[in-house]
């Protein structure tokens, strides 16, 4: 017991330390979202480029790991993401606009969204007649993106209570 006592204080700096690196390593994340929120995040961005969102679905925030870094069998996998404080949601949009606009939201991703990564990418020019009888050409661009989350830090660091 007295060696327990003796080591708590040792143990309350490493876990104080990991916490702190916890905190620098999930700054570019964001904080667990519920749906609504995502859908505030995803819309807003394709609504600042100009863009006009034709339909959004959105995949609620699990724990995973990235794809890139799975090493075991995906049974493994899977049960090693559920311990894991990162969540990645994801969402399939489809977008009305221009390539000059779509350009400009994947580049707007990548410079300003670290936590947001583009799955995949397509355009495809759709022809159609509209009322008035003439053809229209309108392009349509379908994207998934993944959207890195955490779990609260202090939820995650917390000491369980002796009792």
């Amino acid at each position: 017991m007295q060696t327990a006592i003796d080591r708590a204080e040792v143990l309350e700096k490493s876990i104080s330390e990991k916490a702190a690196d916890l905190e620098t390593r999930s700054a570019d994340y964001y904080e667990l979202m519920e749906n609504r929120e995502i859908d505030e995040l995803i819309t807003g961005i394709v609504l600042d480029n100009d863009l006009f969102p034709v339909s959004l679905s959105i995949t609620a925030g699990a724990p995973k790991m990235a794809a890139a870094y799975h090493t075991e069998s995906s049974e493994e996998a899977s049960e090693e993401a559920v311990e894991s404080y990162i969540y990645i949601g994801e969402a399939d949009l489809v977008l009305e606009g221009t390539k000059s606009e779509a350009w400009d939201f994947l580049d707007d991703i990548a410079d300003n969204y670290p936590a947001l990564q583009v799955r995949s990418f397509d355009m495809n020019e759709k022809t159609y007649v509209n009322t008035s009888l003439q053809t229209v050409n309108q392009l349509q661009i379908s994207c998934k993106v993944a959207i890195y989350m955490h779990k609260d830090i202090d939820e995650i660091t917390a000491v369980p209570a002796e009792g």
